[in-house]
């Protein structure tokens, strides 16, 4: 006989992640690549390497424009990278909260600046893509960060309103994209953005260590409608 339950059905949820600096540590291989491809495209001289590692999460051909840099940067960029991506490395803690997400139903999803293939390739390399139910590369056909196009899309790919979701972010682009979108942010400080630039982003939380990741975000998926419950919260 069919058991009717009267409970209430909790609302589903969904984190956002942005990748490079908040789930893995590719900052040596893009650093060394984009010195690279620099002098191979521009010639010789000193890369603006910091000016680029600001700028991450967005597209790389909307860097490399800021940056009067010229576009033939971009597949010789590409290249460098895709041949070092055994140099990347997981950031263990923050992967273990994307597990116990998916252990207590919460989905999870990616939006970054780098293009689709490369993606693919590291969360393979890394044995992580079945952790993340949406992607938004930054080679898709939508605005790149700092707009909200991207956190709109992966909300309504799972059917749910941005309100239902938190971004977590590296960089002042994820926050502000995360925030026009309607969601709550959460800015990481063990990436590549600056704590001055993640604190004038005015996130919902900023954290320093991968270890408060999970209680942060436990908190803020709560405070909507119905709370969460699971074995991890005592």
């Amino acid at each position: 006989m069919l058991k009717v339950t009267t409970e209430p059905v909790p609302p589903r949820k969904l984190v956002i992640f942005d990748l490079d600096g908040t789930l893995i540590d590719s900052r040596q291989v893009m650093t060394s690549s984009f010195r690279l491809a620099y002098a191979q495209t521009v010639g010789p001289g000193e890369a603006p390497v910091e000016e680029f590692l600001k700028r991450l999460g967005q597209p790389f051909p909307t860097i490399l424009e800021e940056l009067g840099l010229p576009g033939e940067m971009y597949e010789v960029f590409r290249a460098l990278s895709s041949a070092r991506v055994a140099d990347v490395v997981t950031i263990p803690k923050a992967i273990e909260v994307c597990r116990q997400l998916r252990a207590m139903g919460v989905d999870s999803a990616l939006i970054t600046g780098k293009d689709r293939r490369r993606t693919e390739e590291i969360l393979a390399h890394l044995s992580i893509g079945e952790l993340f139910s949406g992607l938004v590369a930054g080679d898709d056909d939508l605005p790149g960060k700092p707009a909200p196009d991207g956190v709109v899309a992966l909300c309504e790919l799972h059917g749910l309103d941005p309100a239902d979701s938190v971004v977590v972010g590296d960089s002042w682009v994820d926050i502000a994209s995360g925030a026009a979108a309607g969601a709550r942010t959460v800015a990481v400080g063990w990436g590549m953005g600056t704590k001055v630039e993640l604190h004038e982003a005015e996130p919902d939380a900023y954290i320093e260590h991968p270890s408060e990741l999970f209680g942060c975000l436990y908190d803020l998926l709560a405070r909507r409608d119905v709370s969460i419950t699971n074995e991890y919260a005592s």
